[in-house]
């Protein structure tokens, strides 16, 4: 077979993919609008890696799963892209603090969550860029340490921040910054370089072997998008990701609000993905890879 034989074949596949795509499981049915339970019984073994823009990020978006796959005795690793110096919201832990003063509480916020989520300090990954700032860094410096960190822990499942924007989701209805934050949307812009880069052979060979993940997620929190898939946080998942959260104390005045943020996301996805009334979920948008 001659080689434009071999190419007109193989743009023939593609039409037809396109035009007649075959059903894949790890999809949510369009025309019934329902999102699927993750599919953890086919990861076996996987090593699972949640790449975020700040500390408490992982918390809010799949604080329940962490806890659920640490006890199902799969390994799981945090990256987080910036050090928390700009955000202090309880003026008595963090009020007089310098900007790097800042950065260390944070940090240490974050092994007290990771401490009841059961994700040990040697599988945290703190890159350490500035708070807000992370798009004035060279997108090439970062992605490197990304994929120098994604060849030497080799995660098959990566989860990280949608990289669109949602202006439905505005701050005066008490969203905060989820439907836009220039830190949030760009994490999962270099995510998804880094996943692409590491598994390029040619690509920074000296930052170890070529590596690649089966599966990418963006945390799904759009309330007018039902995602692909949800996990059943409901019971222990929920209270041990409320916990987690609340060791963020340099982040809210009253506990109270924060367990009731916590409460509102599990009621939210609950109701986006269309589950029974009284489960409390985190939804997830499966990334063709």
């Amino acid at each position: 077979m001659t080689a434009l034989a071999v190419l007109f074949l193989n743009f023939c596949w593609v039409i037809a993919a396109v035009a007649f795509p075959q059903p894949r499981t790890v999809f949510r049915d369009n025309i019934s609008n329902q999102s699927v339970p993750l599919p953890l019984e086919s990861w076996g073994d996987s090593r699972v890696m949640f790449m975020y823009a700040h500390i408490d990020d992982m918390e809010a978006a799949a604080g329940g799963l962490a806890r659920s796959l640490h006890e199902m005795g799969k390994q799981v690793f945090i990256v987080i892209m910036t050090n928390g110096d700009k955000g202090c919201s309880n003026t008595e832990i963090c009020g007089n603090a310098t900007n790097a003063e800042l950065a260390a509480i944070r940090q240490e916020e974050q092994y007290n969550s990771g401490a009841i989520l059961g994700i040990p300090k040697e599988n945290m990954f703190f890159l350490g860029y500035e708070d807000c700032l992370l798009k004035s860094y060279t997108r090439n410096e970062v992605t490197q340490k990304l994929v120098s960190i994604m060849r030497i822990t080799q995660p098959n499942i990566v989860m990280t921040w949608d990289t669109s924007t949602y202006f439905n989701m505005i701050p005066s209805e008490g969203w905060w910054d989820l439907g836009f934050h220039p830190d949030h949307q760009y994490s999962g812009e270099l995510t998804l370089d880094a996943v692409w880069f590491a598994g390029e052979t040619r690509m920074w060979p000296d930052l170890g072997a070529a590596w690649r993940p089966q599966f990418v997620y963006f945390w799904a929190y759009n309330p007018d998008v039902v995602p692909s898939h949800y996990f059943d946080i409901t019971g222990a998942a929920q209270t041990a990701k409320t916990e987690a959260f609340l060791q963020m104390k340099s982040q809210y005045n009253n506990p109270s609000e924060m367990r009731a943020m916590m409460f509102m996301l599990g009621v939210q996805m609950q109701t986006t993905c269309n589950l029974p009334e009284g489960v409390m979920a985190e939804g997830f948008q499966y990334i063709l890879w």
